[in-house]
């Protein structure tokens, strides 16, 4: 079985092939030589391999599906050249003119709001042609309850939810040392948390992930300024909404407790939560987003919100501390911070439940059973209910 895998959104494409080349699948990559986030190349991820001979550079876009330039036309002949294409994201509107089958797995935006656009003509066009790549494709993925809804919409038959990211779990694991003390001396505190994840919380348009920044913001500041906790929280420089939080940063009184830091490649993200007591993630989304999944597996406490769809679907429930308000937030917080014990509990427990579901071995022994189900012609798909044969099968 020959798999090409394209569309590297937050390398999802990359990290995939390279967990299916150790399982013996002859799997290849291809990466946009320019995308729009430096977070989209493989050297974020993991430098030493970003040069193998199994990652391919291209200079292709779905941008110019309505004028296809020659580059175009040769990468959709060369994708010609496997059994079974794996697509991410956008690149579905590219991958679907190679008449080859091919399981499309969306991060969002691809489903949740290109297929319904509207306004402009290009604007139609587009979405039709990602209905299109979405109707054709031998099998959609998606990984979010609240999607459920958009795929009933399109009545796409071919889909299936899943929630399953593969999580190298032996690279994403808590090292013991002094690096943890190392940098909590750069920052002078005794608490270091970390909120990574984009700010976008300003806005409610269809399609758009709100992560409620918001709430932590304020939960936040009442720990330090009416608790006095002598705490820093280390914020992700990324999102449409970057200005605004610094604007209630500098309202709320708290910029002396806060350090903004530039999107993180892996490697400094490792050190980074290596080092921090506890991680927030989003309060509005409902389900767990790659660095909700990384940190767990490195045993820290980690704030977000799950939906009862969300964690219904598994056997035991996520060790998360589960909050969607300002008030939940701030009570959990000054638990964990008079209960230190507790949050190295619920790390311990994050972590092995990361590894039961999520382990890249077990997540991507189920994708090649899905290459294979496509390839025999299947075409019907339905909710997948009996999670624990995951692991038995």
């Amino acid at each position: 079985m020959k798999i090409y895998l394209y569309g590297n959104n937050a390398n999802m494409a990359f990290n995939f092939c390279r967990f299916l080349r150790r399982m013996n699948i002859e799997a290849y990559v291809y990466v946009d030589s320019f995308p729009l986030a430096k977070s989209d190349l493989p050297e974020w991820e993991l430098p030493q391999e970003s040069r193998s001979e199994w990652v391919r550079y291209v200079d292709v876009s779905v941008k110019n599906l309505l004028r296809l330039r020659k580059r175009e036309r040769r990468f959709l002949e060369e994708l010609k050249e496997c059994d079974l294409i794996h697509s991410f994201g956008e690149a579905s509107m590219l991958t679907q003119f190679t008449n080859k089958p091919y399981l499309h797995w969306t991060y969002g935006y691809d489903l949740d709001n290109i297929p319904f656009k509207s306004g402009s003509l290009k604007h139609i066009i587009l979405a039709a042609i990602q209905r299109k790549a979405l109707r054709e494709a031998g099998l959609v993925i998606y990984s979010m309850p609240h999607q459920r809804e958009l795929v009933e919409r399109l009545r796409l038959s071919n889909s299936l939810y899943f929630p399953f990211i593969p999580i190298d779990t032996e690279r994403y694991a808590r090292v013991r040392g002094d690096t943890k003390e190392d940098i909590r001396k750069e920052y002078n505190c005794d608490f270091l948390f970390a909120h990574l994840a984009r700010q976008e919380w300003v806005r409610n348009e269809p399609g758009q992930q709100n992560k409620g920044n918001d709430k932590l913001f304020r939960a936040f500041a009442r720990l330090v300024k009416s608790d006095r906790v002598n705490a820093v929280m280390l914020i992700a420089e990324k999102g449409r909404d970057v200005l605004e939080s610094k604007r209630l940063i500098a309202e709320l009184g708290i910029e002396s407790n806060v350090e903004w830091i530039p999107a993180l490649s892996k490697d400094k993200l490792i050190r980074f939560l290596n080092a921090v007591d506890i991680v927030f993630d989003q309060f509005n989304a409902g389900s767990a987003g790659l660095l909700v999944l990384e940190s767990m597996s490195m045993e820290i406490p980690t704030f977000v919100y799950f939906s009862k769809e969300y964690t219904s679907f598994f056997e035991e429930p996520p060790p998360v501390i589960n909050v969607f308000t300002e008030e939940d937030i701030y009570n959990k917080i000054i638990e964990l911070c008079k209960n230190k014990e507790k949050g190295i509990q619920i790390g311990s427990l994050a972590r092995e439940w990361v590894k039961k579901y999520f382990n890249w071995d077990i997540v991507t022994k189920q994708f090649i059973k899905f290459y294979g189900e496509i390839l025999n012609g299947r075409s019907e798909w339905s909710l997948l209910k009996e999670i624990p044969r995951l692991r038995s099968e």
